[in-house]
């Protein structure tokens, strides 16, 4: 994930509502699961995307989605 540019004040503004009504509660339900996972060998590659999901889930608005293989994505990216 990447920052998109032209994102301004709106997508903050919607970032923090979206956090206090929805966010946190998304997040803390893949943070929990994904502690469960990794206690596994078997599910700690899912335990780990869990919890990348949970970052995305906290402030989506303003991002873009890239794939790895763009070049904006080794430019700006959100490592995860």
């Amino acid at each position: 994930m990447i920052r998109r540019p032209g994102a301004g004040a709106a997508s903050m503004v919607g970032n923090v509502l979206w956090f206090l009504l929805a966010g946190a509660w998304i997040a803390i339900a893949h943070v929990l699961p994904g502690l469960i996972l990794c206690l596994t060998i078997v599910g700690i590659p899912l335990g780990l995307g869990n919890f990348k999901l949970a970052a995305v889930a906290i402030a989506p608005l303003g991002k873009e989605i890239v794939s790895t293989s763009d070049p904006r994505a080794a430019l700006g990216a959100i490592s995860f």
